[in-house]
């Protein structure tokens, strides 16, 4: 029997969006440089940007889809 898997953290969710760009931008970084990096732009993305995550997450804790909720461009040529 599968153990169902938890929702993820809004954190989470704007790592996996953000960990492939770093990655192609920076090749030469190690993973720990990378989660870094990333760690650093989520603290300083601006509210509106973190609701997009904050809300996608609180829909997966509901199982809704998270399909239909607009995305938003993340950038993260300032890290």
């Amino acid at each position: 029997m599968e153990k169902p898997q938890k929702p993820r953290s809004a954190y989470l969710l704007y790592y996996f969006d953000v960990h492939q760009t770093i990655q192609q931008e920076f090749p030469s970084l190690h993973q720990s440089e990378i989660i870094e990096r990333i760690s650093g732009c989520w603290k300083r993305l601006n509210v509106a940007d973190k609701g997009y995550y904050l809300e996608k997450a609180k829909l997966e804790k509901e199982g809704t889809d998270t399909v239909c909720l607009p995305h938003i461009s993340t950038s993260v040529s300032s890290v």
